[in-house]
């Protein structure tokens, strides 16, 4: 239970973080896109690992189980709009791969903490797997909101 209390704490700090201060650089129908295809994508990533491939699994208690829905609906989302947020805020294009690298290292503890919490333990799948979904993740928000700007700007 108090796995899944600290989530909670944890996404309305992160969601107060993204809407009082880094939201400045993302429009709020790229808020909702990003959100729903992420979450889309990571829902999807996780149902691959734990019950396609077996190389993961949630366990069967139900405070762990709220906390991974928790996680994969809230958190990995607010966490991909913080890094487009910074991303798109970025000026060279150095300093965007250095953020998507810091932030697939981040990723990556994120779900490496998640496994020693309990909340989604990895069987086979090994964490350089994470980490290059993660980065393809970033890759795929980054141009869908690419994307998203040429489309809202030819509108304009």
């Amino acid at each position: 239970m108090a796995v899944l209390l600290g989530y909670i704490v944890l996404g309305a700090v992160l969601l107060y973080i993204l809407f009082k201060y880094q939201s400045k650089h993302l429009h709020v129908l790229e808020i909702f896109v990003v959100w729903c295809a992420g979450s889309l994508i990571i829902q999807n990533y996780f149902a691959l690992q734990t019950m396609n491939f077996h190389s993961s699994r949630i366990p069967d208690i139900m405070s762990l189980e709220l906390a991974n829905l928790f996680h994969r609906t809230i958190l990995y989302p607010v966490v991909i709009l913080l890094f487009l947020n910074r991303y798109s805020a970025a000026l060279s294009y150095g300093m965007k791969i250095w953020i998507a690298l810091l932030d697939t290292a981040v990723f990556t503890g994120l779900e490496w903490l998640t496994g020693r919490l309990g909340v989604f333990i990895r069987v086979t799948w090994p964490l350089w797997g994470s980490a290059f979904f993660w980065l393809f993740l970033f890759g795929v928000a980054a141009g869908i909101l690419r994307l998203m700007r040429m489309k809202l700007l030819a509108k304009v």
